[in-house]
């Protein structure tokens, strides 16, 4: 039989974990550790040591994809 990379079964494998994994909840976890803080940020022209937001941040996922 005939494999490519393209139809391997790897991407059904990792669909399947990939269902499994709650986007939100990493990115939630994520500001809990970091204190809602982004350290080292840089907009046009100014860098800003740490940028602490003054609201609590709710996370979107927007889209998502996996490339075969």
């Amino acid at each position: 039989m005939h494999s490519t990379l393209r139809n391997h079964l790897i991407w059904n494998e990792l669909t399947q974990t990939l269902a499994q994994v709650d986007p939100h909840q990493i990115a939630h976890h994520h500001l809990q550790a970091c204190q809602a803080q982004i350290n080292g940020y840089w907009d046009e022209d100014n860098f800003y040591e740490v940028v602490a937001f003054t609201q609590p941040l709710e996370p979107e996922l927007i889209s998502n994809s996996i490339m075969r």
